[in-house]
């Protein structure tokens, strides 16, 4: 594993994760990116080709319910195998349940699932799995299951010229992912004729060079893997909107530059727009509009979110951007990706529109002093960075993190907050650490003109710390974020012997007793 922000593929962290060894043996070094929140814990996942088991474990990770995760493969022995895997997980991950994941046997071409039951389907190597003639069907069938505004997740490859029969009848080649690679816009175009009605490319690099010398061809053929979403949503009359990484940049003197069709550009502000709405702009031949070259790297978790608006055009005659769903919008906010007048769209500004639901993530970090107590100095340091690393993450994920930082300076103060030890971190009200200790704290003990007042020790992976890791803090706030925990009734406050001592040399010295005079 290696990072916080993909969870299939190049992993980079995940707390509390271990795979199995065995979960290698169907290794093929093939993977799809999914970015930090993109799994919500209430959503169901599908995913095509069991496999070792391994793609399913990391998915049950953020859903963590009964039957969460459908792995559906049509080899008994693969069903077989990942379920015996998930029994070695179960025994090294305490969070995992072998329930979470109900494995089926079946088809591609005909899921054993009902209509509109899961909201995110994973199908990796595609073409090496469903022959080309059959592609159109298998599109149909994972939209068939999927909700509406649901997401498939899918890799394969494409080529950048035919491929001659002579290597498409080549099955040694099957392994390369060749025989069955077509070219990026057909593969493209197959997403639509499924009833997809916007795909994000999420990346395309080389993956094989098939050369002319050594394999007798006319031209060296360049296979590409590329990685995309394709969202459940109604395909508009001017077709599939594609997102391959072109922007559109308005530079003239104008604070915007409006086409008419739903799309305004302020000025020298890049922005998102699909294959159709670049190829509308280019027409123009503009100078004052800047188009950038595709990157085929665009990722959103909500379609239409800051880019541009492909249901517009005819339909819109008459209507601005910043009507559309009967709201003002300023210029910035005038992306709105509803069907106007499309009926019956799911993306329509309704309930059901596939936006990322913020939710509050409170931290409260309680201390009794940050000019002397060194504990308390350097917990809140270390506090500060791990906010810093994973915030945008967790802002991806859908979290406001809202940090209230609480000076227990008084035992009113205490009272109220139940304070039981200092310092004290708490994720939605509770404490980030189950098991604490204390030990003797010089500068507290300084404070109070009391040598046998503590503060806490952070008890980690069976090792004490005055400070907690910061691999720690990344470890309990992830998994605050992803563990649903059991309600839990509080019990009556009674404050701890060591606090008592603490205010009571507290409360002294401001009465005057100048015990700590010399």
């Amino acid at each position: 594993m290696s990072g916080y922000q993909k969870t299939v593929g190049s992993l980079l962290f995940l707390p509390e994760m271990t795979i199995p060894a065995e979960m290698g043996d169907m290794d093929y070094d093939c993977s799809i990116d999914l970015y930090f929140g993109e799994i919500k814990p209430e959503e169901t996942v599908l995913c095509i080709g069991a496999g070792d088991g391994k793609e399913a474990l990391h998915f049950s990770y953020f859903t963590r319910r009964k039957a969460s995760i459908i792995a559906v493969d049509s080899m008994p022995e693969k069903i077989a195998k990942a379920n015996a895997n998930f029994k070695i997980a179960e025994k090294l991950n305490p969070w995992f349940r072998s329930e979470y994941i109900k494995s089926i046997q079946g088809d591609a071409l005909d899921l054993p699932l009902p209509s509109e039951c899961v909201n995110l389907v994973v199908f990796n190597c595609l073409l090496n799995t469903v022959e080309t003639n059959d592609l159109k069907k298998a599109l149909a069938e994972i939209n068939r299951v999927l909700k509406s505004g649901g997401r498939l997740y899918i890799s394969s490859t494409v080529t950048n010229s035919p491929v001659p029969e002579k290597l498409k009848n080549d099955e040694s080649l099957r392994t390369e992912c060749l025989p069955d690679a077509i070219s990026f816009e057909d593969y493209v175009g197959k997403f639509a004729d499924a009833g997809f009605g916007e795909v994000q490319i999420r990346g395309r690099r080389p993956y094989h060079v098939f050369g002319k010398v050594r394999y007798g061809i006319a031209e060296d053929i360049i296979l590409d893997t590329v990685e995309l979403v394709a969202f459940k949503i109604p395909v508009s009359k001017e077709g599939l909107c594609c997102y391959i990484g072109e922007t559109a940049t308005y530079t003239g003197n104008d604070e915007s530059y409006d086409d008419g069709n739903g799309h305004i550009l302020k000025q020298g502000i890049p922005f998102n727009v699909c294959n159709k709405t670049a190829g509308q702009l280019r027409s123009l031949g503009r100078a004052d509009i800047v188009l950038t070259p595709p990157t085929y790297h665009h990722v959103s978790q909500q379609t239409g979110k800051n880019s541009c608006n492909c249901y517009a055009g005819s339909s819109t005659e008459g209507k601005t951007a910043s009507s559309c769903c009967g709201t003002s919008k300023s210029t910035l906010e005038a992306d709105c990706c509803c069907g106007l007048d499309m009926p019956n769209t799911s993306l329509c500004c309704s309930a059901e529109k596939p936006s990322v639901t913020k939710k509050t993530l409170d931290i409260e970090y309680l201390y009794l002093d940050l000019d002397v107590c060194e504990r308390c100095s350097d917990t809140d340091d270390v506090l500060s960075n791990v906010l810093v690393e994973i915030g945008s993450l967790l802002k991806t994920a859908g979290y406001d993190v809202k940090l209230n930082k609480i000076h227990v300076a008084t035992r009113a103060i205490a009272q109220q907050y139940k304070l039981m030890t200092s310092p004290t971190l708490r994720v939605d009200g509770r404490d980030l650490a189950i098991e604490f200790k204390e030990s003797l704290c010089a500068e507290c003990g300084d404070l109070c003109c009391d040598s046998t007042v503590d503060c806490r020790v952070w008890v980690y992976e069976g090792k004490e710390y005055d400070v907690p890791p910061k691999e720690m803090l990344l470890n309990k706030i992830l998994e605050a974020v992803y563990t649903k925990p059991e309600p839990f009734e509080e019990e009556l406050y009674v404050m701890p012997k060591n606090l008592e001592k603490f205010f009571d040399g507290i409360e002294r010295q401001a009465d005057g007793c100048g015990c700590c005079k010399s």
